[in-house]
């Protein structure tokens, strides 16, 4: 608790917002804010004025940048470039994941050769979901192990 007369240590604020709040809630209180390193004394009336005005100031600063970086980004937008992370399965990729899918090469080895992981392969090649199901219901029906491409392996016995 903070009483009339105590320093308080600073670093007070987690933000701006938050630390405006936290000295209208001091001096609704009677608890004066004196900032040694920036020589702000809210009892004074001209102390509260200027740390308002820097709080304002701060305030249309952030904002500024806000409005920078957004026309920024839509800017970068119009000439064609997009933010994030690049791809792994380039359209050139994605084509040779499907001949080499409809070649029947097992899914690990056509990831190993583009570079990407079983995980991407079933995202971005979206028949590949169905051919999984067709194949699983197939060699659940004469009792294998589920597999996709690649010569299915016999169930372990479950005993």
């Amino acid at each position: 608790m903070i009483i009339k007369g105590e320093t308080v240590d600073p670093g007070l604020g987690r933000s701006l917002p938050h630390l405006i709040e936290l000295i209208g809630d001091l001096e609704a209180r009677g608890v004066g804010f004196k900032s040694v390193q920036e020589n702000i004394d809210t009892t004074t009336p001209g102390g509260r004025l200027v740390f308002h005005v820097f709080g304002a100031l701060a305030s249309f600063e952030l904002e500024l940048v806000r409005e920078r970086t957004l026309a920024g980004l839509a800017a970068a937008r119009e000439r064609g470039r997009l933010g994030g992370r690049p791809t792994a399965l380039t359209p050139a990729k994605l084509k040779q994941a499907r001949k080499m899918i409809r070649e029947k090469t097992p899914l690990t080895e056509v990831a190993q050769v583009l570079g990407v992981s079983r995980a991407t392969l079933y995202r971005r090649v979206p028949e590949l979901a169905d051919i999984r199901r067709a194949r699983e219901s197939d060699e659940r029906a004469v009792g294998c192990r589920p597999s996709v491409f690649g010569q299915p392996e016999a169930a372990a016995d479950s005993a």
